[in-house]
Parts: structure tokens; sequence; C-alpha cells
């Protein structure tokens, strides 16, 4: 999922495109605690009631059945710079400079992102 930020309003994409910002209020909520502009990429995990993540629960999330981590990776933009050339672990620390301390968002950061 990309999350954009601008002047501290929130739209969270999904891979293809698609506006998903309303599905996950209170994700975008969360990442209004972003320090500027930036485009972040990362990934939604539901969590299950056994504190281990399991990828069927993220269609139950929307039921509020499973608790959502936004696990950001990546920090593509910020304030307009765009970062996607700069090594990918400089990317990682100016993302964690920038992320607000929030249970909903955790940061990943092995050197792959994830991927």
């Amino acid at each position: 999922m990309i999350a954009e930020i601008r002047r501290g309003k929130v739209a969270l994409y999904s891979r293809n495109g698609k506006i998903i910002s309303h599905s996950y209020i209170e994700v975008a909520k969360a990442l209004e605690g972003v320090k500027g502009d930036a485009v972040i990429d990362g990934e939604l995990v539901p969590i299950g009631k056994d504190g281990v993540s399991h990828f069927q629960l993220l269609q139950n999330a929307l039921r509020h059945e499973a608790k959502l981590l936004y696990c950001a990776f990546d920090l593509m933009f910020e304030n307009a710079a765009d970062l996607r050339k700069q090594p990918l672990l400089e990317r990682k620390k100016r993302l964690k400079a920038i992320l607000p301390r929030d249970k909903l968002i955790c940061l990943q950061l092995s050197p792959q992102g994830g991927r």
C-alpha cells in the first residue's frame, strides 16, 4: 500500500492505484502524524488474536475482526524531493525520522524492505 501524505492529509492507495483510504481510516489517521509531506511504500499486516500475522485475515480486517499494522519499508518522496535513486538504507533512515510513534505503524528495517 502506498501512503501519500500532503499537508497532514493522507491518501492510501492499493498496488493497482485504487484509493482505499476510506477502508482503512484508522491507519490513515495514524499516518497524519508523519512529519512533512511524503510518499511511503508499505504493507498492511493483519495480526490475529495469537499475535501472529495471517494474510487471510486481511479480508476480515474490514469487518474489524483483525488488528491492522501499516509496516512502512520505503520512503520514495519527502517534501517533493524524489528519493528513489538514493541508497535504500539512507531512505530507511529518513523514513524512521519522519514516522510518528503509533501502535498502528511499524518500520521494516531489513535492507530488502520486505520484498
